[in-house]
């Protein structure tokens, strides 16, 4: 239901317009909430929306984003007649009836931007968590448990770098950190009921498909503040029912598992990219491992990261 403080406006952006007429239609509409300003890599945003309950919820997920600079790109999030409008500046990234599938689209959106904005870095399809200095580097291919495997190891008491895209300084060779919110969906429900988040009843239908967990509320210390040195490979498999393994691999091996997850290694040239990879892996002990259970994962992890003899590299 619109709430009291929503404004209908008179005239409506549409996809069909050129984006600087759609712009000029958002930004004369009275906004009930605006965040402040955040930055996801070097893309800076905003987000501003119709409701105002809907505009604290998405401040609180994109909290550890929060940036003193001002924001170069502005979201608008727009409630009205069961409808949920998402544009970016003025170019619409999504048209539901789902808050949801709204809500994922706005994520998708800001991730897929930020990826653009930091081409400049060694960017990898991994998660990654941080343990005294050194960052846990998990590469696999969408589907194998990354998000569910790094919040089961911040709940374990390492620090959140990201869950999706791990970004390597290729001069210095540290890891940034992405806290971005976390997307759980139901196959991670059962496995991490702690999460669940806890919604106001107007608020619950944003959680109906996927849990949005902003890291800072797993708990207060949970993101990891400054770069860190790399210091494990753990090339990681999600499998039902599979016994939980984690074996030792090659820095060849882990090598190649980086490469395969790659979103930009080619970019710096054969030669290059193979001397920064050979670098990275130099610092870091690689592992392989298959899991069908996740707190069998986690504490192995866990028990690997946080042993004496684990950072002995």
């Amino acid at each position: 239901m619109r709430s009291a403080e929503a404004t209908v406006p008179t005239v409506w952006p549409d996809p069909r317009r050129p984006q600087a007429d759609n712009l000029r239609i958002l930004d004369g509409m009275e906004w009930s909430h605006r965040t402040p300003h955040l930055r996801a890599f070097s893309f800076g945003f905003s987000v501003r929306a119709s409701e105002p309950s809907t505009g604290r919820y998405i401040e609180a997920l994109f909290g550890a984003m929060a940036a003193s600079d001002e924001a170069a790109h502005v979201y608008s999030f727009l409630e009205f007649d069961g409808r949920h409008e998402v544009y970016r500046d003025g170019e619409q990234v999504s048209s539901t009836e789902a808050a949801s599938t709204a809500l994922g689209h706005l994520l998708w959106d800001v991730n897929r931007n930020a990826i653009t904005s930091a081409r400049q870095d060694l960017l990898f399809h991994a998660s990654a968590a941080e343990y005294e200095g050194r960052a846990v580097l998990m590469p696999a291919p969408m589907g194998s448990g990354k998000t569910t495997l790094v919040a089961g190891l911040v709940l374990g008491g390492l620090r959140y770098i990201t869950d999706e895209a791990v970004a390597v300084d290729p001069t210095t060779l540290l890891v940034h950190p992405y806290p971005k919110p976390l997307a759980l969906r139901r196959g991670s429900w059962e496995a991490l009921p702690s999460l669940r988040p806890d919604l106001a009843p107007e608020l619950r239908p944003f959680a109906r498909s996927t849990w949005y967990v902003s890291p800072g509320m797993i708990r207060a210390d949970a993101i990891a503040s400054s770069p860190c040195a790399p210091g494990f490979v753990i090339a990681h498999r999600y499998e039902i029912g599979a016994r939980t393994e984690l074996t030792p691999m090659s820095r060849a091996e882990g090598l190649i598992a980086l490469a395969e997850n790659s979103f930009n290694i080619t970019d710096f040239g054969t030669r290059r990219s193979m001397d920064l990879l050979a670098a990275i892996v130099r610092r870091c002990r690689c592992y392989r491992l298959t899991t069908g259970d996740l707190d069998a994962a986690s504490r192995v992890v866990l028990d690997l990261v946080t042993s004496s003899e684990g950072f002995d590299g």
